[in-house]
């Protein structure tokens, strides 16, 4: 006994997805729905197509079942192979599908349902080529079957050839394939090729037809929001979620709409409860990630994009994404790892090996970073980009002049963009060419007045050529436009202490401390301006930041110190004396301060004169007794222990080595008459 479909049903087993409630949400695609399958095959008149219903799971396991039993009794049935190819194909098994098309095609090479049903298959695989010759000739064997052009419209569209896919849902649509399924296949086709008014039309006659279809509404609501007409966008999204409020798509879309318009807080609630619907929703966990790096919170913008990688693992894009994220974060290890990654995936990706040279040469692997942008421009020789980049590169190495080269490279290419310009400027600062460095600020400045690296560039030339107050307002102006910028803090900083406005400086410096709580320069030179302000107890913590980050910091100890003293705490400032000396063992003038703090400070219970005896006579040792103020220092050790005579004779020494100036010579007689009188001499309090 023979078996085979009823024409209705093999004219659409290749038009839509089939048993869409037993096998889940999925595209459109290649098979649709049909009503029912008998419990005898015999019978083929209750084959017909209505794809309001759906086949359960355990009926298209029945349908093989039966087919099975065809195939078995009659292996040169080529219908029973065809037919149970559909089915296959109905329950997405693309393979089985393909190896029974095969078998139907070896016994019936005519048939072009079969060539139909495989080259489906094969698309669906993305096996695309393969799928669309196959497609190719089934409509050779039947020029007039809407399906197979409705298929091969689908096949095309995922191969890009958008132009061939209109042709064909344009094709199926005169053919007598179903309006409902034909336009919106075709608006989404004209919405991939930007023709807007297009692709409304069609969706509009798709929501005509049928009006309840949630998705529908979601497509043409993203391409109004393409076209520029938010609220109409807004207006179909909202209805997509009236007729059914836990459409993903929907709130993908919205949150896309209010991304454009920069409403972060209502985009990352649309994004959330996209991803909440459907986990899997890659496109909803990108565009979480990028709201999530724009307000700089790194660790849930990479746990996006690591989800995103979980979904569909083969995207370089993502891997590129997550890995300037990690390098934003400061995790240059794994960003180095996720560039590699994407490198791995497209050995062609320029900018792979251009971020990962950022990351790189941030790590301070200058190397491997020119090498890899070297490999970015072999790739993209003409992305101006690229040379930019490579002279950050040379800038780190300090090869100004090959940073230079590139910068004016990158501005033949691109000859319009004002960042480069600045950055040369800053360049020329660095060899002090300080007129070519404002004449190519001033360029930038004229290209793009928003350009802040001109400004502050520009400042840093005029300040070099002592043009104070052009200095000031240059870099008044960078700061009003990137109120980040470190070194534009700092240098204003240093501008302000050139003009003597130590506050205005402090309030800078202070900016660099909150952005870099590192930078021990900074610290350095704060405390220093506020010991001459004699705020001594900010400059005390300031040094003992510096000690904090470096205990090794003999600089930091001998700042400190002389805070303390002018505070008129002697017995921190001998302490800090000490660990000066404690890390500078053989340093002569080091034991020759201590020596002199114990041997004549204002407070009677630092002094230890045996002890400054043993420290000055370690200096005068030394220096070989060559050096007169640790001769000096020794009399003065003597002096406090009660040994005057060991005092004047060490005093009486400093005198005749001379040349000395009068108040030095008046300096060193009058210590000289103190030992006289038997008195040791002892510095006065700071005032």
């Amino acid at each position: 006994m023979k078996f085979r479909l009823s024409k209705q049903m093999l004219a659409c087993v290749a038009l839509a997805a089939m048993a869409v409630a037993a096998l889940g949400d999925q595209p459109r695609g290649f098979i649709p729905p049909i009503v029912s399958l008998p419990s005898h095959l015999n019978n083929a008149l209750p084959y017909v197509y209505d794809r309001e219903q759906n086949l359960s799971s355990a009926e298209l396991d029945r349908a093989i079942s039966d087919l099975n039993h065809a195939i078995l009794i009659n292996p040169a049935n080529a219908e029973a192979w065809k037919n149970r190819g559909a089915i296959y194909l109905a329950k997405a098994e693309c393979d089985k599908c393909i190896s029974d098309s095969t078998e139907a095609i070896r016994l019936d090479p005519k048939d072009a349902m079969a060539w139909q049903n495989r080259g489906a298959a094969q698309a669906m695989k993305g096996e695309l080529d393969m799928g669309i010759a196959d497609l190719n000739e089934a409509i050779r064997l039947c020029t007039n079957d809407a399906s197979a052009h409705l298929n091969r419209g689908h096949a095309n569209m995922q191969r890009g050839e958008v132009n061939q896919a209109v042709s064909d849902y344009t094709t199926a649509l005169g053919l007598g394939a179903p309006e409902n399924q034909i336009y919106a296949h075709r608006a989404d086709a004209y919405a991939w090729k930007g023709e807007w008014e297009n692709a409304i039309s069609d969706y509009n006659q798709a929501i005509r037809l049928e009006p309840k279809i949630g998705t529908i509404y979601d497509e043409r609501g993203y391409t109004y929001l393409r076209q520029g007409n938010p609220d109409k966008a807004y207006a179909d999204f909202a209805e997509a979620l009236r007729l059914n409020p836990n459409d993903a798509r929907a709130y993908r879309y919205r949150g896309i709409a209010y991304n454009h318009e920069h409403n972060f807080d209502a985009a990352l609630n649309d994004f959330t409860e996209a991803i909440r619907l459907s986990f899997g929703d890659a496109e909803s966990h990108r565009q979480r990630g990028l709201i999530y790096g724009i307000r700089g919170n790194w660790g849930k913008a990479i746990g996006d994009y690591s989800a995103v990688i979980q979904i569909s693992g083969t995207n370089e894009n993502d891997y590129c994404m997550r890995g300037a994220l990690y390098g934003a974060a400061g995790e240059l290890d794994k960003a180095i790892s996720d560039f590699t990654a994407a490198i791995r995936i497209n050995p062609q990706d320029a900018l792979a090996y251009a971020h990962r040279a950022a990351s790189l040469t941030l790590k301070g692997d200058h190397d491997q970073a020119l090498a890899d942008i070297n490999e970015a421009i072999r790739l993209k020789p003409d992305d101006a980009e690229n040379y930019s980049s490579r002279a950050g590169v040379y800038v780190f190495k300090s090869d100004v002049q090959r940073a230079i080269s590139d910068y004016s490279q990158a501005i033949v290419l691109n000859p319009k963009e004002a960042v480069y310009f600045a950055r040369r400027g800053g360049c020329y600062n660095n060899v002090g060419d300080y007129d070519w460095a404002i004449s190519d600020c001033s360029t930038a400045i004229l290209l793009n007045r928003e350009t802040a690296e001109a400004y502050a560039n520009r400042g840093v030339a005029y300040a070099k050529k002592d043009n104070l107050d052009m200095a000031m307002s240059d870099l008044n102006e960078a700061l009003r436009l990137n109120p980040k910028d470190v070194d534009a803090h700092q240098n204003r900083a240093f501008l302000f202490i050139k003009k003597s406005d130590s506050d205005g400086a402090i309030a800078d410096l202070s900016e660099v401390i909150r952005q870099q709580p590192k930078n021990v320069v900074v610290f350095k030179t704060r405390g220093l301006l506020y010991t001459s302000k004699h705020d001594f107890d900010n400059a005390i913590s300031d040094f003992t930041a510096m000690l904090k980050l470096d205990s090794t910091n003999s600089e930091a100890y001998e700042y400190r110190m002389g805070a303390y003293w002018l505070k008129g705490d002697f017995h921190k400032a001998a302490n800090d004396c000490r660990s000066i000396v404690r890390l500078n063992p053989g340093h002569a003038h080091r034991c020759n301060d201590l020596a002199m703090m114990l041997a004549s400070c204002p407070d009677a219970s630092v002094r230890n004169g045996k002890e400054a005896v043993d420290f000055a006579r370690k200096a005068c040792e030394l220096t070989e007794w060559k050096e007169p103020h640790c001769l000096m220092t020794l009399a003065a050790a003597y002096a406090e222990s009660g040994d005057f005579a060991q005092a004047l004779k060490y005093q009486k020494q400093v005198l005749d080595m001379g040349p000395w100036t009068d108040s030095e010579r008046k300096e060193i007689q009058d210590r000289l008459d103190l030992y006289q009188q038997g008195k040791p001499f002892h510095s006065a309090r700071s005032q």
